[in-house]
C-alpha cells in the first residue's frame, strides 16, 4: 500500500501536468482521487472553498492544491 506522502506527491505531479485553471466538482474529485461525496463533505466543512461561475461551483486549481497540501501525512487509525 502506498504511503499518503507518495500519493500526495503523485497528486501534486498530476496537478502540475494539468493546465486547467478550474475544475468542476467531479473533475476536482477525480484529480484528488476521492469520491464526489467525500469532496462535497470537505466543502461543507469549509476546508475546501469553491468559486462560482454564475451559480455553478468550481474548484480553482490553486485552491485544490492548497487543500491537498494541508491534508495529514498519515492516515487516521
Amino acid at each position: 500500500m502506498k504511503s499518503v506522502v507518495k500519493l500526495l506527491r503523485e497528486i501534486r505531479d498530476l496537478l502540475m501536468q494539468q493546465k486547467q485553471v478550474a475544475y468542476t466538482i467531479p473533475e476536482a474529485a477525480g484529480v484528488a482521487r476521492i469520491g464526489v461525496t467525500k469532496l462535497r463533505e470537505h466543502i461543507a466543512r469549509g476546508e475546501l472553498v469553491p468559486s462560482f461561475i454564475d451559480s455553478k461551483p468550481v474548484i480553482l486549481h490553486d485552491e485544490l492544491e492548497r487543500w491537498l497540501r494541508e491534508r495529514p501525512n498519515k492516515a487516521p487509525h
